[in-house]
């Protein structure tokens, strides 16, 4: 008589009903969905505003070093929060602070987008660029190990999130050249809509 092995750690339901119930809203699958694709979407702004760089600094190439700038400050702001303790600094803290900082980048790149006179220098983008780096891990590794902590489910669709803003900001950016026509509008409307993004998040 052979015997059926059931793993003791594993949960069991009752009936299929409490599987059901013990699933996430669509709501809230829908609102990590949103900020996993948020989170990567600052990112994913500053690199693709390329013809403004080029307009404003023909003379470097700034994507490259501001996408340096950001991996760099991405990888020493993940290896620094790793021992930090998420009861001293709460995930929800860290998302709120990660989303702060790169809702003020992109609102502050959108007003400076129209002065002609005194674009923003090298420096300053550079230093931007790191900001959005260091908001982008606050964020994004605290949103795993808060999605974790709810549902597969939930991890699912904010990797999916994820996947998807550099898809979600290039599109945006054809719409808005589409739209606006010449560089300065499109760049300044790029950046307002980002930020309005980041903002619903």
């Amino acid at each position: 008589m052979t015997q059926t092995y059931q793993d003791p750690t594993r949960k069991q339901l009752a009936n299929p009903e409490d599987a059901a119930s013990s699933s996430p809203s669509p709501l809230l699958l829908i609102c990590f969905g949103i900020m996993g694709m948020g989170v990567l979407f600052p990112y994913n702004t500053l690199i693709n505003c390329v013809d403004w760089y080029q307009h404003i600094h023909p003379e470097i190439d700034l994507v490259g070093q501001m996408a340096s700038s950001m991996m760099t400050a991405i990888l020493l702001t993940t290896i620094s929060l790793l021992p930090i303790s998420t009861v001293t600094f709460p995930p929800a803290t860290r998302i709120t602070v990660g989303f702060v900082l790169e809702l003020g980048v992109l609102a502050y790149l959108a007003a400076r987008v129209g002065e002609t006179s005194t674009p923003p220098s090298v420096s300053s983008l550079k230093l931007l660029a790191v900001i959005v780096g260091f908001g982008d891990a606050m964020a994004q590794s605290s949103m795993y190990v808060l999605a974790g902590q709810l549902d597969p489910q939930v991890t699912a669709v904010v990797v999916t999130g994820c996947a998807v803003a550099g898809l979600g900001s290039s599109v945006l950016k054809l719409c808005t050249r589409a739209v606006c026509g010449d560089l300065r509008n499109d760049t300044r409307t790029f950046f307002a809509v980002s930020s309005l993004l980041i903002l619903i998040c």
